[in-house]
């Protein structure tokens, strides 16, 4: 849970460390979903520090075990394939990742996460209704954190581009 704190944290190099400590133990002790958890952390990290082809590799290693994975590591791993788009400045391939429906059974706060990156991408896009639908979705996933903040995020770059009379104000308020 630190690893995934320190990420949200933009605390890379400490991430790292963690999930580095959490891969040695998991691995020593058998527990091999720890292990899927981790390198997903791990792939944000990497992503996070700009160290893109370390995130590909251990994107690759994770992705041969995602037959395997639970439903929440084969969700996060298609996100953080979709991380990597973003990252390296391909919005477009990153909507298309997410274009697909979330993972049958997926829990309801992942699922809300998924649909307000989706939301995130299409705004930065210019797909306003796209944006807006997916956005709601997202919020209808009940008031996950996620799912609210990347919905907010994904109005505040709509706002403007419809020409609310919150335009100027909503953006500031968000963040």
């Amino acid at each position: 849970f630190a690893a995934s704190l320190s990420v949200y944290g933009a605390s890379y190099t400490r991430a790292l460390q963690l999930t580095d400590e959490l891969l040695s133990d998991a691995r020593e002790n058998g527990l091999y979903f720890v292990v899927e958890h981790a390198l997903a952390t791990r792939v944000a990290a990497l992503t996070g520090l700009r160290t893109f082809a370390s995130a590909k590799r251990t994107l690759r290693d994770l992705g041969l075990r995602e037959s395997a994975a639970s439903t929440f590591v084969r969700g996060q791993t298609r996100l953080r394939r979709a991380g990597l788009r973003v990252a390296s400045g391909d919005l477009e391939g990153a909507e298309v990742i997410l274009r697909a429906s979330s993972p049958a059974l997926y829990p309801a706060a992942s699922h809300g996460e998924w649909m307000g990156v989706r939301a995130l991408l299409l705004a930065a896009r210019g797909l306003v209704e796209r944006a807006r639908e997916a956005s709601a979705e997202a919020r209808s996933t009940a008031a996950y954190i996620d799912a609210a903040n990347l919905s907010d995020l994904a109005d505040a770059i709509v706002q403007p581009q419809i020409g609310s009379n919150s335009a100027r104000q909503f953006p500031v308020q968000v963040i």
